[in-house]
């Protein structure tokens, strides 16, 4: 039975890497590179493709301790309020330290899972959904704390946000959908091993 659990582990973390590998290719080349600074729903889900990239690389490599999501909230806050958003989706030196740290903050997360209990897991995913609700709703009602003219060195008209905010809650939809579903499988695989 080691055995199996050895390949389903290492079956994971190579489809992790083909999955990260995949989003860095399709949110890093030239051309997505050129669409996030004309684009408000294209440079916010980079944001969740570097993050879910560094993630996955990292999740389940080593543990590291729960203090560790303070700097990986910190970065993930930080680069979605108004002004660092819109400098990083107008400046290609904020952009490289957005990418970077954003990927970085994803690396941290991964191993920390390894540290946490089921409950304090759902936590986070209630925390990360609360959030994204929020920044959802900022997009929808107030675009314009983002949006160009109210904010002169953005980039993006005030309908782009209205699009991403709609974007954004259909993601997390299936953001959640995809962690039950994982969950219940998961649940299935252990009443399989106990018999």
């Amino acid at each position: 039975m080691h055995i199996e659990w050895q390949k389903t582990l290492n079956a994971g973390f190579a489809a992790r890497l083909v999955i990260s590998a995949t989003l860095l290719i399709c949110f890093l080349n030239p051309y997505a590179e050129s669409l996030d600074y004309i684009n408000a729903a294209v440079f916010m889900f980079s944001h969740y493709a570097l993050f879910v990239a560094g993630f996955l690389i990292s999740y389940r490599m080593a543990k590291l301790p729960k203090w560790v999501l303070i700097p990986v909230c910190t970065v993930s806050v930080f680069w979605h309020l108004p002004v660092p958003f819109v400098l990083s989706g107008s400046i290609p030196i904020y952009r490289l330290f957005e990418e970077l740290s954003l990927f970085a903050a994803g690396l941290l997360a991964g191993p920390v899972m390894g540290s946490l209990s089921s409950k304090a897991k759902s936590a986070l995913l209630g925390l990360w959904v609360i959030a994204d609700t929020g920044l959802s709703i900022i997009f929808l009602v107030m675009p314009g704390v983002y949006a160009f003219p109210e904010m002169p060195i953005s980039r993006y008209p005030a309908f782009q946000f209205q699009i991403t905010g709609i974007a954004m809650i259909f993601f997390m939809n299936a953001v959640i959908a995809l962690v039950a579903y994982m969950h219940v499988k998961r649940i299935g695989m252990m009443h399989r091993a106990d018999k």
